[in-house]
This record gives C-alpha cells, structure tokens and sequence, in this order.
C-alpha cells in the first residue's frame, strides 16, 4: 500500500540520517484513532539499544521526519503519532476510486501457482470436514489471481485404493453388473445416493468379515492393474462422483480447474522409485522401504517416510510425492500450495522433504502447507448432526439456509428459499474465515446468520443497501473530498482493506480481510445513520457522498468476489 511505503520510507531516511539501525523502524495502524492514523513504536525498542529514554528518542525522530502529506507529534513515554493531512487524505480518495484493485501492490513477475484444497473421496458424500479446506482454499486462489499470479486449482479426489474396491465389491451384491462383466443388458443406474450407502456399509463389513475383505483387496489389485472390466466399472463410478461434488461445491461458490485425483499420478510412481534410488535415498526397514528426512537441526523427532509397506504397496505419501512430480512436469509451477486440517502437518513436512531431498522440481520449487484449526459445535466438540453422526455439507447448508429464511420472514415478512440459501452460505463462509485458519472455532448457525454484527448478512445488507442507494441517485458529478471524521474513517477502512489483502496473501488466510470489511461496512452504517445522502440540499456535499459511497461499493464488491460470496439485489 503506497501510503504505508511512503511513511516507512521517510522514517528510514529519518533513521539513517540520525544514525538509527534502521532494522527497528516500525509502523501501524493506530489503535486510538481519536489521537492519529498511524503509530510508531520503533523509539522503545531503540531505547535498549542506545540506552537512551524513549521520549527523547521519539522526540529526535519527530523533529527530522517531515512531510507535506502528513503531521508528527509525540505521545509519552515514547509513541510517535502520525496524521494523514486532508489534502493528502483526499488525493488517496481519488486514486481508491480509479483504482481496479483497491491500490493493492501486485506482483510484477507473477508466478504459477497450484493449489491442492479440495480432498473429497469418490463414492463417498462430502460433509463438514471438507468445509474449510474448500472455503479457504477458494478465497486464497482469489486472493492469489487477484495479486497477479497464474493460479491452477485442483481438487485431488481420492480415487484409488483399497475405498475403491470395497465399493465395488458391495455394488457386485446390490446390482446386475452384467452390463460390464458380460456386455449384455443395460448399465445399471447406480446414483450418488446408491454410493453413499454402499461405501460405508462395506467399509463396516471389511473389519468383521476376512472373506469379503479379501475380495475386496483382489479387485483393488485388479483396478490397479487396470483391469479392463473393473477399470471400466471405477470410470463409471468416479464421474457419477465428480458430477455430485461438483454439484455440492457449486452451492459454496467453489470450483476447480482440475478435477483430478490420486489415480492421475499412479504412472509416476515408478519414476518416483527411479528417482529416490538413483539418489540413493532409499533404506529397508522391516521390509519397508523408507527415505530419512530427519535433520540435526530438528527440535522434535520426525520419523522416516514410508514409500513402499512390507506387502509392496506405495502409500500416500508415494502418491502425494509422485503428485508433485507430475505437477512438476505438466505445469511447471513455481510453487505448490495445499489446505488440509491441523493433522497433517507432520504429512506434508515429511513428504516436502522428501522431494527436495530428491530434487523434484528446481531448487526455486516453493512448496506450502498452510493448515486449519477444526470447525467445532456449541459445545466445543467436533461439529456432529443431532444423533452424533458426521453432518453432510448438503445437512449442513440446508441449516443455514432455514435460518437465513427466518431472518428474512422476520426482517420483511416474506420466505424466500432461494434467496435465504445465498444469504445463509455467505453467513456460514464469512464465519469460517473472519476466524484465523489456524484457529478452532465453534460453528454458531444462529450468530453467523444474523444481519447484525461481524457477519456475512451484516456485509451484503451493507452492500445491498449502497447500491439501492447509487442506482436511486442515477448520475452524478464525481467530487472526492475528505473532510470530516466520518470520510476519515472510511478511507482508513480502506486504507486498512487494501492492506489485509497483501496480508491475507502472505498468510493464507482471510481473516484479517474479514474484520476489515466489517469495519469498512460500519462506518458506512456511521455515515447512512448521520447524512441525509439522497435528499441533500447542497449538491456538492451530496456529490461528494454518493462518490465516496461509491469507492465503498467498489471496494465491498471486490472483498465478496475475494471470498467468494454471491451478492443478492435485495435483502
């Protein structure tokens, strides 16, 4: 954000001309707004290192760091308080409202980026545990896109293994496969709802049942081989899969450029082995075949990767490694980014390891995990249905989307279903995401659907009423001017807005885009409930107003399409 740039540019030439390690120069929004804009606390930290007090520090710095666009002073016992002047105020207003990106610093080489946030399993319905990875992993392909980088989304389904078999050795009891076996008679019609029972109960019936699980083993073994006829039936049930996640991620505005899965990368499997040895990296170990990642610098033990079991089976971590080299040789990306829970820490850490010890990719080949905390209920367990079962993602947007409708019968009177579904997945996704990542947070269906507060509903009835407001004035002059607090504010929470986008890139996370939002929305709310905007008399005032509602609009606009949530027309 260019203003920030400016002032931590002058404070380093402030710092540098006074002889200050110019390491320690620090800036932050200021958290007494009544006082200043922005505040530097660099003169404490100073102060240990010229033994000097903080005051006369802050002093020394206040009286070298000039500017036309702003105004220092210095607050006891060593806070350097910086005020942004109207004109300056102003002309920031102005390049908000021609800016396209909201004056956010993009990239100027951009990088090719692949993104892993999907993970859902064919043959198996997607339910709360599938929530944050495609939430998050949606906005932060936004994010990314929106910085300038060539961004490829890819759902990586799991396909493959021994899940696979057992479907299809229950489908074998269920229906006439003869259609495959035999070339005779119709395909059967075997639907999503036909999987998600039929999984599960022969998953069930694999840990009592020795014969049935051997059966099921032998067909996995076949699939692998490529079986004609079990290969042709896995087809069969992987596209009536990704039809239905396609259909369920559709509902949260999520969606992918690939829909590939495990099943891709098995070709290059063998080359992964061709690579570890010819590295040398492979060791035996009980049978097992194994690859050391640990290092000396360690402060935990970190245990060696399994890449071939003792029965000669890859595991999934040969699958995510030969993942990344088929990445590697397709796309070419510059870095790899995947979105799982907390859990799965020590997975990637080991397998990332593994492939730079390998040297899959180039030297440059970034590779990221950034996990999640877990979606929790009221009670501060694992988010459950009624009954103590694992909620679907369908159960659960069908809970918000009935609480949005009775938000709606309350506010206006009228039901209306679709609407309520719009308003209720934006409610469950603002939620999710104004919450740190990495943090566990409860699941509270009534508190994210209300149209007050850090909300999702809050932020689009924000929205939805400024362009209630813009479409009724019709044409105006635009006149950017920054004159009373309220505007201030307002361009701060934009200021504030543009810089939580670069953060949220940094970090992976939307939170802090979020609590900027919500603020940029209230102090709209501040502004609506203290100026009559369309009936104002004096027409540059009112001039002034729609053309700052309509940065706002803009800027309200750009952070839905960020985090992926639909607008209505109306609320």
């Amino acid at each position: 954000m260019q203003v920030i740039e400016e002032i931590k540019q002058k404070l380093q030439e402030t710092f540098e001309k006074l002889g200050y390690p110019t390491e320690l120069v620090s800036l932050s929004f200021s958290d007494r707004p009544e006082l200043c804009d922005f505040q530097s606390n660099s003169a404490f930290a100073l102060a240990k290192v010229l033994k000097n007090a903080p005051i006369k520090i802050a002093e020394n710095i206040a009286q070298e760091l000039k500017s036309d666009n702003f105004k220092v002073e210095v607050c006891a016992p060593g806070f350097i308080n910086i005020s942004l002047n109207e004109g300056y105020l102003t002309k920031i207003l102005n390049d908000f409202a021609t800016s396209e990106k909201l004056l956010t610093k993009t990239h100027k080489q951009p990088k090719t980026i692949i993104i892993d946030y999907g993970g859902p399993n064919v043959a198996k319905p997607l339910h709360v545990g599938h929530l944050r990875s495609a939430i998050l992993g949606e906005t932060v392909k936004r994010i990314a896109k929106f910085m300038g980088d060539n961004v490829i989304s890819d759902v990586h389904l799991g396909d493959w293994g021994l899940q696979m078999g057992l479907t299809i050795a229950g489908l074998e009891e269920k229906f006439d496969l003869s259609y495959y076996f035999k070339n005779e008679g119709k395909k059967p019609d075997i639907t999503m709802e036909d999987l998600n029972r039929i999984y599960p109960a022969a998953s069930a019936r694999s840990k009592t049942d020795e014969e049935f699980k051997k059966y099921a083993q032998n067909i996995t073994t076949k699939l692998q081989n490529k079986d004609k006829i079990y290969y042709s039936i896995w087809q069969d049930i992987r596209k009536i899969s990704v039809e239905a996640i396609k259909s369920e991620y559709s509902k949260l505005n999520v969606s992918f450029d690939l829909f590939n899965g495990e099943s891709d990368s098995q070709d290059y499997v063998p080359k992964v082995f061709e690579i570890l040895n010819k590295q040398n990296l492979i060791e035996k170990s009980e049978g097992a075949e194994i690859v050391n990642v640990a290092r000396e610098d360690d402060n935990a033990p970190m245990p060696p990767v399994i890449v071939r079991s003792s029965a000669g089976a890859g595991l999934y971590a040969t699958t995510d490694i030969a993942t990344i080299l088929e990445r590697v040789e397709k796309y070419n990306p510059d870095e790899i980014w995947y979105t799982t829970d907390n859990r799965q820490c020590m997975h990637f850490n080991q397998v990332f390891r593994v492939c730079k010890l390998a040297h899959i990719g180039n030297d440059n080949l970034k590779l990221v995990h950034f996990p999640f905390g877990t979606v929790n209920g009221i009670d501060g367990k694992p988010f459950k249905t009624r009954d103590g079962g694992t909620m679907h993602l369908c159960q659960l947007i069908e809970l918000v989307t009935e609480a949005s409708d009775k938000k709606l019968v309350e506010n206006t009177g009228k039901s209306d279903r679709q609407l309520a579904q719009m308003i209720g997945v934006s409610a469950l996704k603002f939620g999710d995401m104004i919450n740190f990542r990495t943090k566990d947070y409860v699941l509270d269906i009534e508190k994210f659907c209300s149209f007050d507060g850090k909300t999702g509903p809050y932020i689009l009835y924000s929205l939805v009423r400024i362009n209630s407001i813009l479409q009724k004035a019709g044409e105006f002059e635009r006149k950017y001017a920054v004159k009373d607090e309220i505007s201030k504010n307002i361009l701060l929470s934009l200021i504030k807005l543009s810089v939580e986008i670069e953060n949220g890139y940094e970090d992976k996370s939307a939170s802090g885009i979020c609590q900027s939002a919500y603020n940029l929305a209230s102090n709209f709310s501040t502004l609506y409930s203290n100026e009559k905007i369309l009936s104002q008399k004096d027409i540059d005032r009112k001039n002034e107003l729609l053309s700052l509602l309509e940065v706002v609009q803009k800027a309200l606009t750009i952070i839905c399409n960020l985090l992926a949530l639909d607008i209505p027309e109306k609320m």
